[in-house]
């Protein structure tokens, strides 16, 4: 007789923690109610509006001026288990530039933060670029490891670090007759 249906076994491929560690994420949301930062009636009244506008939930709620920045990165660093790190107070590698330009790192929101022999830890402006960053990172073949900043933090840290730099290469690339410095 053939074994029936009923005793057939679903392996995932995941591992047991990637199982585990899934079943465990809680939604922003979930972590801003749990803080007491949202009531259940602002999650309510943010997933309403969510299913009319293309945002985050956790943009949602800022706008509806419910939370700030910090306490949506707060929550952000506890939903995706990232340290939350300021970069004025722990800034990059000097070497970051040598794996991205500042104009791919301000579009994409993520910065070489510390590079060592075996490892390259990324600090990123959101948690949903981590697979993207895997892949682009894969050949380096050294461990990928990840950290959160917020975006404003990003934009001045490469402000400071790369002002000269940025000044000069404006300057080049427009022609003199072209620049609207030469109209008056």
């Amino acid at each position: 007789m053939p074994p029936s249906v009923a005793h057939l076994k679903i392996i995932p491929k995941t591992t047991g923690a990637e199982v585990a560690a899934k079943q465990d994420k809680q939604s922003v949301g979930s972590v801003l109610l749990a803080k007491g930062w949202i009531t259940q009636s602002d999650l309510l009244k943010a997933w309403s509006i969510q299913r009319f506008e293309q945002a985050y939930i956790g943009e949602i709620f800022i706008g509806m001026g419910k939370i700030t920045i910090d306490q949506l990165y707060w929550a952000l660093s506890a939903q995706s288990n990232l340290d939350l790190i300021d970069l004025s107070k722990r800034p990059p590698s000097a070497n970051w530039v040598d794996f991205s330009t500042p104009q791919i790192s301000l579009k994409h929101g993520y910065i070489i933060w510390r590079n060592t022999r075996h490892s390259l830890t990324i600090a990123l402006t959101s948690p949903q670029n981590i697979g993207m960053l895997q892949k682009t990172f894969q050949t380096t073949h050294k461990t990928i490891r990840f950290v959160l900043i917020k975006p404003k933090c990003l934009q001045d840290f490469i402000m400071s670090d790369q002002s000269k730099p940025l000044q000069e290469a404006a300057l080049t690339y427009c022609p003199e007759t072209m620049s609207c410095r030469s109209w008056a």
